[in-house]
């Protein structure tokens, strides 16, 4: 692929006209039948466990609650709960709290940033929807997790490793933005605003540095941690170098 393939066209805001948002409603209705009955299908299928990040000949392995995007199967079962009261649903996704609370406390698989939508769409979903305190306990652990890979010096949360690995420190990635809702929740939920405000500091960070002026955005950005300086933008996945 090159360039000349890319159409590129100006960033603007969608303003839903008279009538469209009945129109995506009725749509969304008319799928969710379809959709309810696939949730179900993968209750019977994962049980407490999750599927897999990836696919493997066109399914998803089971696996123990390790990857980055188990929350997002969690996040399907509020989801059903929510349209449907069903409570199959709610007890399915409040034995994932458990699964969730084991995995902040014993820090299994959690050296990175994605603790913020792996427990906003489980434990914040959760107390959310039932009012589930252990869920919100949980999701303030998790919220604590993820604020000790906020720099201050360099103003934002590194993405991967190791805080001490030189390849990592400084690293932010594009990704992070869907992860900071965990912490204006944490400050919303204990009325202590470093969480917020550890999370407004990433995002001004994140739309300084990698987000170009075309509105195409480095995959990857490099803060000095000792001085808090802009290093280099680089692309670890991604088209656009």
């Amino acid at each position: 692929m090159t360039s000349e393939t890319i159409n590129k066209e100006p960033l603007a805001l969608h303003t839903l006209q008279p009538g469209e948002r009945e129109e995506i409603g009725h749509k969304i209705r008319g799928i969710m039948p379809s959709l309810l009955k696939a949730i179900d299908a993968n209750a019977d299928y994962f049980g407490q466990r999750f599927p897999d990040a990836a696919c493997k000949n066109g399914f998803y392995p089971v696996i123990d609650n390790i990857e980055w995007t188990t929350s997002f199967w969690t996040g399907q079962l509020w989801l059903a709960y929510e349209w449907t009261g069903e409570a199959r649903h709610r007890a399915l996704a409040e034995q994932h709290i458990h699964s969730f609370g084991q995995r902040i406390i014993n820090r299994d698989h959690t050296n990175h940033h994605d603790l913020g939508f792996l427990y906003s769409l489980s434990c914040v979903a959760g107390e959310r929807l039932t009012g589930n305190r252990e869920a919100g306990y949980i999701a303030l652990l998790a919220a604590e997790a993820l604020m000790e890979r906020y720099n201050e010096k360099a103003g934002i949360i590194q993405a991967w490793g190791e805080l001490n690995n030189p390849e990592q420190q400084g690293r932010m990635i594009i990704d992070c933005n869907m992860n900071l809702p965990l912490l204006y929740q944490a400050s919303q939920a204990s009325g202590d605003p470093r969480y917020a405000a550890a999370a407004k500091r990433h995002i001004e960070q994140a739309r300084r540095y990698i987000v170009r002026e075309d509105g195409s955005t480095f995959h990857t950005w490099y803060m000095d941690v000792e001085t808090g300086a802009p290093r280099f933008g680089n692309t670890h996945q991604g088209f656009f170098r």
